[in-house]
């Protein structure tokens, strides 16, 4: 994960192509960055955050 990117990743060839061809199920899951109501100890630019993950159902090929 790209620290603090909130943009989805460009979609490659990867690990949903291999586990097609592997016959294994695929898991999903996605980040999601929550900013606080709170500033930064050191810096008052930055808002603290926090992360969720999202874990989609198995998709089977």
């Amino acid at each position: 994960m790209w620290f603090n990117y909130r943009k989805p990743r460009p979609v490659k060839r990867g690990a949903y192509y291999y586990a097609a061809r592997a016959n294994a199920p695929i898991i999903s899951c996605f980040t999601e960055i929550i900013d606080l109501p709170k500033a930064e100890k050191n810096n008052d630019n930055f808002y603290q955050t926090r992360y969720r993950l999202h874990v989609l159902p198995l998709i089977w090929p």
